[in-house]
This record gives C-alpha cells, structure tokens and sequence, in this order.
C-alpha cells in the first residue's frame, strides 16, 4: 500500500520529513545562540560556543572529553580536591 502511495502522491508530505525539518529550524537556533554566545564574557557560554563551533573535529572533541573526564575522575571515586582558592595548612 506504501509502495501505490509514493506513485501516486509523489509529493505528499510524510510525517518524518516534517518532524526532520522541524529539528532542523531548531537546530539552527541553537547554532545562532551558540555563535552569539562564544562572543560572551561569560566563559562557560564561550567555551560551550567553541565547542560548539568544533563539534566535526574529532581530535579536538576526544581531547575535550578526555579532560573533561579526569577532572571528574575524583568525584567518581569520592576523592574531595580541595577548593583552588582555600589556603590548604601545613607544608
């Protein structure tokens, strides 16, 4: 029945290209918000914006997730790094 539908209606609409092109049009949102925001003085929006910007370079985003996962490595073990800021005592 689907085959006589595509010969006959050629052209009809179907529910998964509009769903495509929906996600599409908000896709394009997000990337325009993702430029705009890597100009910001806040920096994780512009970290998050040159990520963003990156995101077909496979070797930056390996290094990016790498990073991102040994700096989480001491949570994951319940390790506390001490705060950057805190004067830590003793030598």
């Amino acid at each position: 029945m689907r085959l006589l539908d595509l010969i006959l209606f050629p052209h009809r609409p179907v529910a998964s290209d509009a769903s495509y092109h929906e996600a599409m049009g908000a896709s394009d949102d997000l990337i325009q918000k993702m430029r705009e925001s890597s100009k910001s003085s806040d920096a994780a929006r512009t970290v998050i914006g040159h990520i963003w910007a990156k995101h077909h370079n496979i070797p930056f985003l390996t290094s990016v997730f790498e990073a991102v996962e040994e700096m989480n490595l001491p949570n994951a073990n319940g390790v506390q790094r001490p705060h950057p800021r805190k004067q830590r005592n003793g030598p």
